[in-house]
């Protein structure tokens, strides 16, 4: 069904490292990407804290934060050569705790839920048709995409600089910075961490967090679509 109903159309999509959706030639959209019209992706910032907590509730020896961090790179590094041919592909970065793994395939919208401590492959996936039932949940979860799209908070990754753009709601650009700069960020927090667990004392004027982020606590999945119901 995705590779049909994602041929020469618009593919909208959040994931958390996008491994196994585009980079793996299995992977349920590694075709429809490639023969896609336009396509606008979300995947979680590697250097985040959300991606270290991801990773360390997967009771999954394999999956660690280091591991997490190279899938997202091969699939930046998988956009980053869609768009050297010419491919209309955008990317953004999120920083908060991944919610729900989502496409958006023409009339179709693919759901699966990023349960914590589950490998979101054991999650059942539920498919919403865009018609004219109003007890359709096709327009909410759309307008959820658009909101976290939209979200000035959210930066676009410049897939031919290696930037980070920042961009107001209406489009214009606010401030940019490298994306290297956020694994030396990453890099220092982990040392200071490190160092906090081993003893010697928590460096607070050290660590750095390089988005603001959001600290609002979700207690269930419908609060987050409180503002696009």
């Amino acid at each position: 069904m995705k590779n049909m109903q994602g041929l020469a159309k618009d593919v909208l999509v959040i994931r958390s490292t996008g491994f196994r959706t585009f980079v793996d030639p299995k992977g349920d959209l590694h075709h429809v990407t490639r023969n896609c019209r336009m396509a606008k992706i979300m995947l979680l910032n590697p250097f985040s804290e959300a991606a270290r907590a991801r990773a360390q509730s997967i009771p999954d020896p394999h999956v660690t934060p280091e591991t997490f961090q190279e899938q997202i790179k091969k699939s930046i590094a998988f956009l980053k050569g869609l768009k050297a041919v010419k491919k209309e592909v955008k990317l953004k970065l999120y920083q908060e705790t991944p919610l729900l793994k989502l496409t958006i395939l023409d009339d179709y919208i693919c759901i699966q839920h990023y349960q914590a401590g589950q490998d979101i492959q054991r999650m059942p996936e539920y498919v919403f048709k865009h018609d004219q039932y109003l007890g359709s949940l096709y327009i909410p979860f759309y307008q959820y995409f658009m909101t976290r799209w939209n979200d000035p908070n959210v930066p676009e990754y410049d897939l031919d600089a290696d930037m980070l753009i920042y961009r107001d709601i209406t489009g214009n650009e606010i401030k940019s910075e490298r994306y290297d700069r956020q694994a030396e960020i990453a890099s220092i927090n982990a040392r200071d961490h490190l160092a906090l667990k081993h003893g010697h004392g928590y460096p607070f004027d050290r660590v750095i967090y390089p988005l603001r982020q959001n600290r609002r606590s979700f207690t269930c999945m419908e609060e987050r679509f409180k503002n696009v119901w």
